[in-house]
């Protein structure tokens, strides 16, 4: 039985669909301090972008002969032979990864899911970086659909008019208790405080399809889904 001693995962994962959803990311999850592993580089084009975007990042593949073309391509950047299921060998690199980029062929589809899940947990369990991004239209799809239950805060348990959000200051400045999401917005019920950082008291209808969309997918603790 789950109890408050017992170990909790701190990794967010951040599921997408496609390259160009994978690589959008990048400007909003790695910082310049960050040390990034990417799991299935193949030719090093995404690792140019993190590469551009963190403080040092390690494109690997499963397949030597990409790995030596990644190389050839790329020869100003760290590329190394690893199979993702190999977690011990990721350790061997001696690096605190604080995020972790997964693209494996084979990933995208239902079959796979539970695979992919068992992966992601290995990995947030052994590296523990802050996040772990993947590419796998399926995992976005079930991510899709998680809600961490929540007695006082489920969305579900307010009638649509209900629906608030605190966004008087700065977008920066605004802080959700159960999730980050566009805009950054506090999702309160009425007669509760809305308050942030500078202590101002204000909130401001929004539109409960709006409110949905934007949060519905993002309740849970540690699943977040990229884009629509």
């Amino acid at each position: 039985m789950a109890n408050d001693k017992q170990f909790k995962l701190q990794t967010k994962y951040v599921a997408t669909r496609g390259v160009k959803e994978y690589r959008e990311t990048i400007a909003k999850w790695v910082t310049p301090t960050d040390t990034v592993l990417e799991i299935g580089c193949a030719w090093g084009s995404t690792t140019t972008l993190l590469a551009a975007q963190c403080h040092e990042v390690i494109g690997t593949d499963i397949s030597p002969e990409v790995i030596a073309r990644a190389r050839e391509r790329h020869p100003q950047l760290h590329f190394e032979v690893l199979d993702a299921y190999d977690v011990r060998s990721a350790l061997a690199f001696g690096k605190q990864f604080t995020k972790i980029y997964i693209d494996v062929s084979g990933f995208s589809g239902y079959r796979s899911l539970l695979d992919l899940i068992a992966l992601l947990n290995m990995y947030a369990t052994i590296l523990q970086p802050q996040a772990i991004i993947v590419k796998s239209g399926a995992l976005k799809q079930f991510a899709g659909q998680c809600i961490a239950w929540r007695t006082h805060e489920s969305l579900d348990l307010l009638p649509p008019h209900a629906l608030y959000s605190s966004c008087d200051r700065p977008r920066d400045t605004l802080r959700s208790e159960t999730a980050v999401v566009a805009g950054l917005i506090r999702i309160t019920r009425p007669g509760s405080p809305a308050k942030h950082a500078g202590g101002v008291w204000h909130r401001i209808l929004k539109p409960p399809v709006s409110i949905r969309r934007e949060m519905g997918p993002l309740l849970n603790q540690h699943w977040i889904v990229y884009g629509n």
